[in-house]
Parts: C-alpha cells; sequence; structure tokens
C-alpha cells in the first residue's frame, strides 16, 4: 500500500478555496493564496500561470503570473490579441481548438519537438561561479561551506530580481540566471539592467569579502559571463522530478565563458552577442580579444568593464 503520509495535505487548502471562493475577494489575492497554500503544502511550484477569460467589450482576457512567492505579473488582452501572429501561434488558441486539455511536449534529445515558437525565446544569461571553490571547500568545515556559499548566493538574488531576471539554478557553487524580454525577442530591452544588476553583484561581493577578511576569513571570488541568444525553456526532467529551466546552446555558451574568467583573469566577461545587444548601452564595453570555447565551432570575441 502506497505511504500516504508521504503526500501533500491538501485539505486545509481545499477548505480555503471553498470559503475565498464564495467570498468577495480580488482575483489577485485568491490566487496568490492559493499559490502560497499549495507550496506550504509540500507542492513545489516554480511559476503559476492564470487566465481567465471574460465578457468584457474591451478586453478579451486578464492573467496573473506567479513567481518567487508573490504575483509578479498582471495583464489584460484586449480582443485585439486574437489577430496577432503571437496568438496564432500560441499554444493555447490550439488547446482551445482541438479542446486539448493538457498539451506536454518534449524540450530536449533527439526526439525534442519545438512546434510552438512560445518555446524558443531569446534571452540575456547570466552564468556565475565561486572561482577556486573546490579548494575552499576541502580545507573548510562544512557547516562554513555552507555559510559562506549562502552569503555569496544573498549577493545575487536582489540584484537579479531587481532587473527582471530570475534564478533558475543553483549548481553547486554556481548560478544560474536569465532576463526575458517583454517581447521573447529583443534582448537590446533587458541588457543595461543586466549589466547594471552585474555591477552591483560584484560589488556586493566585494563589500562581504571586506567583512570576511577583517574576520580572518579568506576573501572569495565571483567570476559572471553574461550572453544572449535563443533558448528552450520549461520543464525538463523525469517524470517524478521535473526542474523549470533553460537549455539550449546558448545556455552551454554562457557556461564555457563564464569558464574563461579564471584563464583570462576577469571577474565579468561578456559575450560578442550579448555585446551586439547592448550597443545602446552607455558604459563602454571593453575587448579582451578572440578566444575559442569549449564545444564551440569558433572562436569569439570577448568583452569585459572597468571593475
Amino acid at each position: 500500500m502506497a505511504d500516504l503520509s508521504l503526500k501533500p495535505s491538501l485539505v486545509p487548502l481545499h477548505a480555503w478555496l471553498i470559503e475565498a471562493g464564495t467570498s468577495d475577494i480580488a482575483t489577485e489575492t485568491l490566487f496568490d493564496g492559493f499559490c502560497a497554500r499549495l507550496t506550504a503544502a509540500g507542492v513545489p511550484i516554480a511559476r503559476g500561470f492564470l487566465s481567465i477569460a471574460g465578457l468584457h467589450p474591451l478586453w478579451r482576457a486578464h492573467s496573473l503570473t506567479w513567481n518567487d512567492g508573490r504575483i509578479v505579473e498582471v495583464t489584460d488582452f484586449s480582443h485585439a490579441i486574437m489577430a496577432t501572429a503571437l496568438w496564432q501561434a500560441s499554444p493555447f488558441r490550439h488547446m482551445l481548438e482541438t479542446k486539448t486539455r493538457r498539451l506536454h511536449r518534449r524540450l530536449a534529445g533527439d526526439d525534442a519537438v519545438l512546434d510552438f515558437e512560445v518555446l524558443r525565446i531569446a534571452a540575456a544569461i547570466l552564468c556565475a561561479d565561486v572561482r577556486g571553490f573546490t579548494n575552499f571547500a576541502e580545507e573548510t568545515a562544512p557547516e562554513e561551506v555552507t555559510r559562506r556559499l549562502n552569503d555569496i548566493f544573498d549577493c545575487l538574488g536582489d540584484p537579479v530580481r531587481a532587473a527582471g531576471g530570475e534564478i533558475l539554478k543553483f549548481l553547486g557553487d554556481g548560478v544560474l540566471a536569465v532576463f526575458l524580454p517583454p517581447d521573447g525577442a529583443n534582448v537590446a530591452v533587458v541588457t543595461p539592467a543586466v549589466l547594471a544588476a552585474a555591477r552591483e553583484i560584484l560589488a556586493r561581493v566585494e563589500a562581504l569579502n571586506a567583512t570576511e577578511t577583517a574576520a580572518g576569513n579568506p576573501a572569495l571570488s565571483l567570476d559572471i559571463a553574461l550572453h544572449a541568444g535563443e533558448v528552450t525553456y520549461g520543464n525538463i526532467g523525469t517524470a517524478d522530478r521535473l526542474d523549470f529551466t533553460v537549455i539550449g546552446p546558448a545556455v552551454n555558451e554562457a557556461a564555457r565563458l563564464e569558464g574563461l574568467c579564471k584563464v583570462l583573469g576577469k571577474p565579468i566577461l561578456i559575450s560578442n552577442s550579448f555585446a551586439q545587444a547592448a550597443e545602446g548601452v552607455q558604459e563602454p564595453l571593453l575587448s579582451v580579444g578572440r578566444h575559442p570555447l569549449r564545444g564551440v565551432r569558433e572562436a569569439h570575441e570577448v568583452f569585459t568593464i572597468d571593475t
């Protein structure tokens, strides 16, 4: 018999939802409360999305996006949305017209199916890693390693969120974050905020190191790579363990670029594609020459900033 004690207890959620649904509360409050209580019950939610069709002379639908413990976006869609190319290529249109209740697509591997444009999107990618962390971890007590690593990660959280980005993964001592342009295509819209976030992260790490060295602890350096390219995003994993993330050559290239930071002795490196998208940024990007990246066919020009 299955161990029911391991399953999330959703009875209190059901009771709350029935009571809240019959009360006169705003949709935002209801959806936020539902996602928060579902998470508290043990259901891991990376992102919640609610779309409500309406009978309104101006608006076709209303949507809410829940992420990182709060409602992060509220959008109204006019009736004209139905005539746009975005809607025509949307999986939601396909599901409505074919009365499909669930739509699953494999996003990775030889049998990947990427038949909707929304599954591929342009993004700015931030890949960061603690330099020399392996040696530090081998020479340091585990509880101290955890404390220092968490402090480093804290330096990234607020700047990434303030720039409209999202941290998708903590990979050991590394971090993967993405910044998605509103239209899914024009990365130039987000590059100024991404550069500002990278600067703020390095400033916070520097301040943290000043505190740690004053206490007699070794400093930890953070390397950051900024890249721009097309990614595929969605739930990746197995039947019982899914991870919402991005995949694709651009993600791999960002990781390879981050590894070049140590070789060139630079705390931040910027790819040519990101630099091209950041042409309107006031801050000058400094070329450090052309360099090969493992797994990338041709060498590319790489840039940095004054730090």
